[in-house]
């Protein structure tokens, strides 16, 4: 089935023509390339007046027959970088100041809302560390002076060790040192990142 589809990238028209869902994919594939070989990332699709971060692809394939205009918006690796890093900021200072609380549970037998709290720690953890990865990649690959990829390796080298520690308590269940850990170790290190970004970012 042919469909009349509008095709946008950065809300410029490249392409209006009639196109079945398989000359759309590989459109999508080549476009897609294209993105990532230039520098830049794939950061939001708008499909008719529709806003999409995620899932897109999966939406595309279910609705083609309704679809009118496909618009792709991309960010580059620099302003990618900088966002993220005033992400980092805000949510490194919510860990910071959640240490305390997330280290109490552990000093007596932690119950369920301690565990889900901790939980909720956990893959905020991830995601900074992620984040950060992400960020000294960019800055690293641009040589870029926004901050200093290198002063970053020690904080990552720091955060990895950290967590080792944290997941050596948790395999022991030894629930005093694990809020000793958070209380102390992960404190230690959120002050460190902050100071980081703050000063260079």
């Amino acid at each position: 089935m042919l469909k009349d589809m509008e095709i946008a990238v950065d809300s410029k028209v490249v392409s209006q023509q009639k196109m079945s869902l398989g000359q759309f994919n590989d459109w999508w594939k080549q476009a897609t390339g294209d993105i990532l070989r230039n520098g830049k990332f794939l950061y939001m699709v708008i499909v008719d007046d529709m806003e999409f971060y995620a899932d897109y692809e999966s939406y595309i394939v279910q609705h083609f027959d309704k679809i009118h205009k496909v618009n792709l918006i991309t960010k580059g690796e620099l302003e990618s970088a900088e966002e993220t890093i005033a992400e980092i900021c805000n949510y490194n200072l919510k860990l910071l100041q959640s240490c305390s609380l997330v280290s109490s549970g552990f000093y007596g037998e932690p119950d369920t809302d301690h565990w889900n709290l901790f939980s909720k720690f956990i893959e905020g953890v991830q995601w900074l560390s992620q984040s950060i990865l992400f960020v000294e990649t960019i800055l690293e690959k641009h040589n870029h002076s926004l901050t200093n990829a290198q002063s970053m390796k020690p904080v990552i080298q720091m955060m990895q060790e950290k967590i080792a520690m944290l997941d050596e308590a948790v395999t022991t269940s030894d629930y005093t040192l694990m809020g000793d850990i958070v209380q102390y170790e992960f404190t230690e290190l959120f002050q460190q990142i902050d100071q980081l970004f703050r000063e260079e970012g």
